[in-house]
């Protein structure tokens, strides 16, 4: 499956693992932001999921949880017009305990999109992080993300990030 593929199959809220097993998702609604850059100002749409899935290879009484974050974007460089010196997507697999009051990161992918937006008039965004865990172990998991990144030629240096919302739960 392509990365457009599976970024479309999140955004609509279905994601399947092999054939015969479903994965279970809960996201947050598209979150949007035109970043001011040279030329015309890119235009990202991004979701953030917490996805809950069999373990790979399949083991009884352990499950495969995955955070991803995934999205488009429009008005990028095409090549022509440098964007961004740095776009980051920075995605965490983040845990509860039941009654705690704390998140607790317990995986974290950063990818680079800094090439896709200054080279591309639009497309794909997609990074994810993940962990095969126990199913007694009973935290709370979500999906959580933050955008960081540095305009080009603006003298400013990495700006105040982009904290996107987090996922909804799985219990």
């Amino acid at each position: 499956m392509t990365v457009g593929a599976a970024a479309a199959l999140c955004l609509s809220g279905v994601m399947f693992s092999g054939t015969a097993h479903a994965v279970t998702s809960r996201c947050t609604d598209i979150q949007s932001r035109s970043f001011s850059t040279p030329g015309f100002d890119p235009d990202v749409n991004l979701q953030v999921c917490i996805q809950e899935g069999p373990a790979s290879p399949p083991e009884t009484n352990y499950r495969t949880y995955t955070a991803v974050v995934t999205g488009s974007f429009k008005d990028g460089g095409g090549g022509s017009t440098r964007k961004f010196d740095n776009f980051d997507l920075e995605i965490r697999l983040e845990s509860r305990p039941i009654g705690g009051t704390s998140d607790y990161v317990d995986s974290k992918a950063v990818c680079d999109e800094t090439a896709s937006l200054n080279g591309l008039d639009g497309g794909a965004l997609y990074c994810k992080t993940g962990l095969k865990m126990h199913v007694n172990m009973g935290p709370l998991l979500t999906g959580d993300a933050t955008v960081r990144y540095d305009v080009d030629a603006d003298g400013k240096g990495a700006l105040e990030p982009w904290d996107l919302t987090g996922s909804p739960h799985l219990p």
